[in-house]
C-alpha cells in the first residue's frame, strides 16, 4: 500500500481536529477531553510549556497525532525537564502503516535537538506498548495493579448482570454532590475544601519533596493547573490542617467510566502525611466522601508505604486480566538506573492523564 499521508509539526488551529480525531479512536470516553477549552488547557496552558505536537496528514485531513507534554521532574534533587507521552492516536483506518513510530520518533528528535530532552515518559496502552518497547526503546518500569476499596459491592456488578439491572435501574448518583466545607478527623486534624493552592503549599512541597528519588513536582502552580483550572473534570480539593498548621492536601474526582460510578484519589501529599494514625483517617474520610457521593468504590494508586493502611480499610486488588485498563508506567531514559526501578518514582493518578 502507496503511503498517502505525511508528518508535520503542529499548526495553530489543528486542535479542532485533533479532539475529532479522539471522538473517532476513544469515543466519548472522558467526554470533557474533547471540548477546545480542555485541549488548550492540557496542550497550551500546561506552566511547565506548550506541547510538542506532531501530526499525520492525509489530503488535509489529521488522521494520527503523537504528543509529548513538558514535565518538570525532581530527579534525585535536581529538576529536570522531561516529556509526558499522552494522546497517541492513529484513525481506525489508517493502523498498521507505522505511523504511530515514524511521529514519536520524529517528536523525539526535535525535543532532543530543540529542547535537549532525553527522557520521555508516561502510561502506554495495551495497543500502544508493544510499539513503544519494539520501536522507540522503551522499558516498562512497572505495572500498577488495579486496587479499589469496594463501597457498594452489588452495584459494582450491575454492568455484568441483567438481574442486578433489573433490581436496580440506575445508580444513586447525587446532582450536586455535597461539599465538605470543613470536617474533623480526630482531635488535631481538619479537613476542609478549597478552590485555589495558595503559596502556602509552596512550602508543604519544599519541606517534602526529597521522599522519592523521581517525582513529578507538585508546587502551587503546578496544582492550580492540574485541578483547578478546569472545573468540568469535577476535582475535589481539600486542605489538611495538623494542630493548626499546614500538613498537605488529597484531591478526589467522581467519575462515570465504563459503566461504573466510582471515586478515584488522585493524590495524597506527602504520604504517609503525619503519622499512621492521621494517614488512616484521611484514607477514612476519602472513603466516605466517595460513599456519600454515591459511589460503587473508591481506587487508588499509592506508594507501597501506605499498603498497611489500606489493607486496614478493606482494599482489594482487582486481577490484572480483569482490568479494563492496565496501567503500565514505561519510560525511554538516558538517565542513571534508578529510572527502571519502580520504588524509585513517586506515582499517584494525578501524574497520570487516564482520570
Amino acid at each position: 500500500m502507496n503511503q498517502t499521508w505525511q508528518i508535520r509539526p503542529y499548526r495553530e488551529g489543528d486542535e479542532h481536529q485533533i479532539v475529532q480525531l479522539r471522538k473517532a479512536v476513544f469515543g466519548d470516553i472522558d467526554a470533557v477531553r474533547l471540548n477546545i477549552a480542555t485541549w488548550n488547557w492540557q496542550f497550551k496552558n500546561n506552566p511547565a510549556g506548550n506541547a510538542w505536537i506532531y501530526v499525520a496528514e492525509d489530503q488535509g485531513k489529521i488522521v494520527g497525532q503523537y504528543t509529548a507534554i513538558p514535565t518538570r521532574i525532581l530527579w534525585k534533587g535536581r529538576e529536570q525537564l522531561c516529556a509526558f507521552s499522552c494522546d497517541t492516536m492513529t484513525h481506525p483506518d489508517f493502523r498498521n502503516q507505522g505511523m504511530f513510530s515514524m511521529l514519536a520518533s520524529e517528536l523525539y528528535r526535535f525535543i532532543s535537538r530543540q529542547h535537549s530532552v532525553e527522557t520521555v515518559w508516561g502510561f502506554p496502552n495495551n495497543q500502544s506498548l508493544p510499539g513503544f518497547i519494539k520501536r522507540l526503546n522503551w522499558k516498562v518500569i512497572a505495572l500498577y495493579s488495579l486496587r479499589i476499596i469496594p463501597l457498594r459491592p452489588l452495584r459494582m456488578l450491575r454492568p455484568y448482570s441483567r438481574f442486578i439491572q433489573r433490581l436496580m435501574p440506575s445508580s444513586p448518583k447525587p446532582s450536586n454532590p455535597p461539599v465538605f466545607r470543613s470536617h474533623i478527623i480526630s482531635p488535631g486534624v481538619e479537613v476542609f475544601s478549597i478552590r485555589k493552592f495558595r503559596h502556602e503549599f509552596d512550602e508543604i512541597w519544599n519541606q517534602h519533596k526529597p521522599l522519592s528519588h523521581i517525582v513529578q513536582i507538585r508546587d502551587s502552580r503546578y496544582l492550580n493547573w492540574r485541578y483547578c483550572e478546569i472545573p468540568e473534570f469535577g476535582y475535589v480539593s481539600f486542605a489538611v490542617r495538623h494542630h493548626g498548621q499546614l500538613a498537605g492536601y488529597l484531591v478526589i474526582r467522581l467519575l462515570e467510566l465504563k459503566g461504573h460510578y466510582f471515586g478515584a484519589l488522585m493524590d495524597l501529599f506527602p504520604i504517609p502525611m503525619v503519622d499512621f494514625d492521621v494517614t488512616l483517617g484521611l484514607l477514612g474520610f476519602i472513603r466516605q466522601f466517595c460513599r456519600i457521593n454515591g459511589a460503587e468504590f473508591v481506587t487508588f494508586l499509592l506508594p507501597d508505604s501506605v499498603q498497611k493502611h489500606l489493607n486496614g480499610m478493606g482494599a482489594i486488588t482487582i486481577p490484572n486480566k480483569l482490568n479494563p485498563r492496565p496501567c503500565y508506567l514505561g519510560c525511554r531514559c538516558t538517565m542513571n538506573h534508578k529510572a527502571n526501578q519502580p520504588g524509585g518514582w513517586h506515582i499517584t493518578y494525578g501524574d497520570a492523564d487516564i482520570l
